[in-house]
């Protein structure tokens, strides 16, 4: 996989071993000429009760936001 900016995780499992989704946003590659929202990297596993969507849909717009921080604190001078 290509650079990993964000990683963050959404809908802990409840014995604590993680998380159920996993989200990265990876860094433009020869084959992907933007940067890419990846829901469980590594794994088929991308479906969800459907009343957890709303908070993977948060998770997702919170790894954006701080994508868009992070954007804007390197275009400072």
């Amino acid at each position: 996989m290509s650079d990993v900016i964000i990683r963050t995780g959404a809908l802990p499992y409840e014995d604590g071993s993680g998380f159920e989704v996993e989200i990265y946003i990876v860094a433009a590659t020869e084959y992907f000429d933007h940067e890419r929202v990846v829901l469980n990297p590594g794994s088929e596993f991308t479906d969800f009760a459907l009343d957890d969507w709303p908070e993977v849909r948060d998770a997702i717009d919170r790894a954006i936001a701080a994508r868009r921080q992070l954007n804007s604190k390197e275009q400072e001078p």
